[in-house]
Order: C-alpha cells, then sequence, then structure tokens
C-alpha cells in the first residue's frame, strides 16, 4: 500500500468472501508508483507567507512506520520527504496539493508557508500517536470494501478518521 505520507507499507489481507478484506500491517516498504497512480503535481509552495515557530518535535521521531499510518490517515493529501543529515538528526519535507508547506530539521525551528500551519498539525497529530503509546506498524490494520478502505487500530471497529483542517492567520 503506497500513500502520501511515506512510501508504502505491507498489509496482509484476508477476504471474507462477502466483498471485503481485511488484515493488519506487518511494516514498511519503499514503493515507487506508477506514473499514472502518482498524485498531481501540488500548487507552488507560497513563498511570501514564510513564517517560522519552534518545534517541538524532533523530525527524528517522525520516521517510524507506525506514525507514517497513523499521521497518513489523519493528515490526508499530505506528502512528507526526509532526509538524514550529518550527526545522526534529521530533516522532514511537507506539502499538501493547495501549496501549503512546511520544513524543520533536528535542533532547529520549523518554517510554514501557506494558509495551514502544516508544522504545527503535524505535531499535534505526533502528540496524539504518542498519547495512544506510538504504536507500531502491526498494531493497524486496513478494511477494504467496493466503498473504499478504512485504515484503524488495535481492531477494525477502532477507525482512525482525517484530522480537520486548521487555517493560519497569514
Amino acid at each position: 500500500m503506497a500513500r502520501d505520507f511515506w512510501s508504502g507499507a505491507v498489509v496482509r489481507l484476508t477476504a471474507d468472501g462477502t466483498g471485503r478484506a481485511a488484515g493488519r500491517f506487518q511494516g514498511g516498504a519503499s514503493y515507487m508508483p506508477m506514473r499514472s497512480h502518482r498524485a498531481a503535481e501540488p500548487l507552488p509552495v507560497d513563498q511570501a507567507s514564510h513564517r517560522v515557530t519552534g518545534a517541538r518535535v524532533d523530525p527524528r521521531d517522525l520516521l517510524t512506520t507506525g506514525f507514517a499510518l497513523y499521521a497518513g490517515t489523519r493528515l490526508p493529501n499530505v506528502r512528507m520527504w526526509h532526509a538524514t543529515r550529518g550527526g545522526g538528526g534529521a530533516e522532514v519535507w511537507l506539502r499538501d496539493p493547495d501549496g501549503c508547506a512546511a520544513s524543520a530539521a533536528t535542533g532547529e525551528a520549523a518554517h510554514e508557508y501557506g494558509v495551514r500551519n502544516l508544522w504545527q498539525e503535524v505535531e499535534r497529530v505526533h502528540e496524539e500517536y504518542v498519547a495512544l503509546g506510538s504504536p507500531d506498524a502491526r498494531d493497524f490494520g486496513l478494511t477494504v470494501t467496493a466503498r473504499g478502505q478504512q485504515v484503524w487500530l488495535h481492531h477494525p471497529e477502532r477507525i482512525i478518521e482525517a484530522a480537520p483542517v486548521r487555517e493560519s492567520a497569514v
């Protein structure tokens, strides 16, 4: 399964014969979607709206498959890329289709662009994730039906919903 927030994950689904399949994620995997399956290019980032904000979360803490599964569901259509930096640090970049973006590096402030406080949204979702006990990828599951798919935590009745989008006062 490939998503915007991370490069992908492996899920083992079992069909029940009624048009429904469900199963648990087994861990991460790196997938490159075919061109026809890739998301459209996002709008250009509004550089004029740049603002600096404190970074309470170290970007390294965002780089687990468990967090990627949770955040990818809570923040649909948000893409995340990362790179390792010297000294064991990390840098992440976030972007949505409407031209909002954010970046942060270990030990540095975060930078946000556009009408969304994208870095603050990621920090809020990370706080939720930690409050849930920082679940591992295998704690998450997926249910697929003809109507769509749902990511869940621990059991299929505990569906993870998208977070509301919050705009800044830019």
